[in-house]
């Protein structure tokens, strides 16, 4: 039966599985897709079948939702994950273009708000929230939104609409570092049973409001494991090592363990050559100057031949290829170490931060040890177990792949297409 669904889509502008679902979705059923007026933008190449909608439900200038903004980002109830939650806001915090001015009140109030008690939550946020309802929604069958919620406002607009309204849990990660999840929510879709788990027990979500979908950001994997055989980028023998934060202080830490590695490589596998993908979301490519000088060490060039997002697709194709044709890869807890997983290079989580406190915090988020921190040997937690995992991966040892066996069997493959069909 065709629909008429309205979709609240975040990250238009870096996500392209979500622009490509967005489209594929609009081949089923009608689409219309709702932004900001300063995001319209964001809109620009998608199918002439998907219709654009402005949101008028804005009025962040009212005193009183001003008022409750900064009551809900101090005293707002957070995932029982709360540890999550406070790295990825300080990672966005040190990330933000902001005038000194608002960066030091940022700061104290995100201190604040780790000491006081957190008793306003989520929905009742949104249920006190003053908003306009200009916005046309009246045709609208129901509605999808994708994690993190893009607008309250509106958010709170569909809810009271008494229209069906569907969520679909973006990443891995979200049930663990947002606090944006509300229980007037009709349907939650996430990626695997795992995640149904975590919407349970850090979100207080019910069970029966939660259904199990897919990934969308796995879809280009399954499209490549489809596909022909690609040749490799490179034409040596490499480890492919992802970073994984942009944030300065945990990108020296990093930097500190990619050097040691390449010089125990350069010792033990002088043939070998360590192919490091710098974070995709950190400008400041002068941090990682240390890397620049060693004669075994490759800086994965996707950044000076791709533009984003204009060549996104050609962006993930191209990590694809580098994965699929790697003796190993390396990571310290990302989405990259979990998608490449389901290639036949062993993965290694390098767990060998004990000396950094920082960097220690950010590999041992909840995700990372509840499906990535597992007990094989590709989880190294001191330097010689490290060495001696990354041996084994050299040597192509086969209980060195059970590990990619057991992460990627987590979270079935799908298409684009299957998902639209399984909503």
């Amino acid at each position: 039966m065709r629909k008429k669904i309205g979709v609240l889509a975040q990250y238009l502008n870096t996500r392209h599985d979500i622009r490509e679902f967005i489209e594929h979705l609009g081949q089923k059923h009608e689409v219309v897709i709702y932004v900001r007026k300063n995001d319209v933008s964001f809109t620009t190449g998608l199918a002439s079948h998907v219709e654009v909608r402005m949101i008028e439900a804005q009025v962040y200038k009212n005193v009183w939702n001003n008022i409750l903004l900064l009551l809900y980002r101090v005293f707002g109830v957070l995932p029982k994950s709360k540890h999550n939650y406070f790295i990825t806001e300080y990672f966005k915090l040190n990330n933000a273009k902001l005038s000194r001015f608002v960066r030091i009140k940022e700061s104290l109030l995100l201190n604040l708000s780790m000491w006081v008690p957190r008793w306003i939550s989520y929905d009742s946020f949104l249920k006190k929230l003053n908003y306009r309802s200009d916005t046309h929604i009246s045709d609208i069958d129901e509605f999808l939104c994708f994690t993190q919620i893009y607008d309250d406002l509106f958010f709170a607009h569909l809810l009271d609409s008494g229209k069906k309204v569907t969520v679909y849990v973006y990443s891995w990660d979200h049930p663990c570092k947002m606090k944006t999840f509300s229980k007037r929510v009709n349907e939650y879709l996430v990626w695997n049973a795992g995640l149904k788990e975590d919407l349970i027990s850090l979100q207080s979500i019910d069970a029966r409001q939660i259904s199990i979908l897919g990934s969308t950001q796995l879809t280009y994997i399954y499209d490549f494991l489809k596909g022909q055989e690609r040749p490799s980028y490179y034409a040596f023998d490499y480890l492919y090592f992802a970073c994984a934060t942009g944030y300065p202080k945990l990108v020296r830490q990093e930097v500190s363990i990619i050097v040691q590695t390449a010089q125990y490589l350069a010792k033990n596998y002088p043939d070998l050559k360590l192919v490091v993908r710098t974070y995709p979301f950190f400008g400041a490519e002068d941090s990682y100057a240390p890397l620049m000088t060693l004669a075994n060490v490759i800086i994965d060039d996707y950044k000076s031949r791709f533009k984003s997002p204009q060549d996104a697709l050609l962006i993930i194709q191209d990590k694809l290829v580098k994965m699929s044709h790697a003796k190993g890869v390396i990571h310290f807890g990302t989405t990259f170490g979990l998608e490449a997983s389901y290639f036949n290079a062993p993965v290694i989580l390098a767990d060998v931060v004990n000396q950094y406190k920082e960097l220690h915090q950010f590999v041992h988020q909840y995700q990372n040890d509840k499906y990535l921190n597992l007990k094989y040997k590709n989880i190294p937690k001191d330097w010689t177990s490290y060495e001696q995992s990354i041996a084994g991966v050299i040597a192509n040892h086969a209980d060195m792949k059970l590990y990619n066996e057991t992460v990627a069997s987590t979270t079935v493959l799908y298409s684009l297409n299957d998902l639209v069909e399984r909503v």
